[in-house]
């Protein structure tokens, strides 16, 4: 690794990220949906990623000089499930194209080993502007325009039609959507680990209590609503606004049942 100091960020989704907090020198910035360590220029430290949900996890380790993030060594898109663990060992004597972060899958099921994504030097690595996304439907079909205007790259577009942009899918070229569709959500990430948010939407109705973006308010809408209950940070599920997900808002999607909307043509 360069010299220097080197700062290690975590940005799950769905899961929580921990870095072995009895490291002497290492302190801590929590966010709401990261965690940033920064480690002193020697020694060797054990970095884990703790499953808490089914989702993914990117790591971001960058080598800090004179105040200057001189390279950035980037995991994108770790799978994580409840009780698995990712660990990657960061050695300064082991150059960051040899690193590999380690997935342990839950019930003995074995281990992933993924290599770096994205190795970034200079601009690509202080790139701190995330891709943009423009969504076009016509006749059911979808398109995906992406614009991206920092030197990192474009590394990954999602695309989705649930209201809880929770059931993402990898956009690589137009695609049919599912007939009845009247919700698309879309976002980008870029090689330095930048990721659009919120994600661009385009929607031909009204219709809140849809949760899962098929044009009618159903029972899965209602269960959908139940699993989210508790929640604090998830917009999509706060159809009341009042910044907590429970049962007023539950009561919404009962009250809305049966009702649907159709696409334009």
């Amino acid at each position: 690794m360069a010299p220097g100091d080197t700062t290690v960020g975590s940005t799950p989704s769905s899961n929580s990220a921990l870095i072995e907090r009895s490291a002497g020198g290492v302190r801590y910035s929590l966010g709401m949906n990261y965690t940033e360590a920064s480690l002193p220029q020697d020694g060797v430290f054990k970095i884990a990623l703790h499953g808490q949900k089914t989702g993914i996890a990117s790591l971001k380790i960058n080598d800090i000089s004179g105040g200057i993030v001189v390279r950035s060594t980037v995991f994108m898109g770790a799978p994580l499930e409840p009780k698995s663990r990712a660990k990657l060992v960061l050695d300064p004597a082991v150059s960051p194209e040899q690193l590999h972060l380690t997935v342990s899958l839950p019930g003995g099921a074995g281990t992933l080993s993924q290599a770096p994504d994205a190795v970034l030097e200079g601009a690509a690595a202080n790139d701190s502007t995330p891709p943009t996304t423009a969504i076009r439907v016509e006749s059911g079909r979808l398109t995906i325009a992406v614009d991206d205007i920092g030197p990192a790259g474009v590394f990954r577009t999602w695309y989705g039609t649930d209201r809880a942009q929770e059931g993402g899918q990898v956009y690589s070229g137009p695609v049919n959507l599912p007939e009845g569709t009247t919700y698309v959500w879309a976002s980008a990430v870029d090689r330095a680990g930048n990721a659009q948010y919120p994600p661009t939407v385009y929607e031909t109705c009204k219709l809140p209590a849809d949760m899962d973006g098929n044009g009618k308010v159903e029972t899965q809408d209602i269960e959908l609503m139940a699993s989210h209950l508790g929640s604090r940070h998830h917009p999509a599920f706060d159809l009341n606004r009042d910044h907590r997900v429970d049962d007023a808002d539950l009561r919404e999607v009962v009250a809305a049942l049966g009702q649907r909307c159709k696409p334009e043509p």
